[in-house]
């Protein structure tokens, strides 16, 4: 049975997975311009920093790194379903 560390690593690994799958569906789309290339950019960036975290695998007191990490994961998700929505809006101009 996965333990803690390894379900929110494979949760973080498919976010990773739809975020870089959308960034490459939209720039062959051509629809990633300014604000949005700087925001596909900062969600890969940010999954690339939370996927290094884990893989230090570092735990601390009472689990708080692990649920500092789950909470950025919790923020990046939100923020990428946000994006989604700003180029689906966008597109439909």
């Amino acid at each position: 049975m996965p333990n803690e560390l390894d379900t929110l690593k494979a949760k973080l690994a498919a976010l990773g997975q739809k975020i870089d799958a959308k960034v490459t569906e939209y720039r062959i789309q051509g629809v990633l311009h300014g604000a949005e290339r700087e925001a596909a950019s900062d969600l890969q960036a940010r999954n690339a920093r939370a996927a290094a975290r884990l893989a230090g695998g570092h735990t601390s007191h009472g689990g708080k790194f692990l649920d500092e990490v789950a909470g950025e994961v919790a923020v990046l998700t939100t923020d990428f379903n946000g994006w989604l929505a700003m180029i689906d809006k966008q597109s439909e101009r």
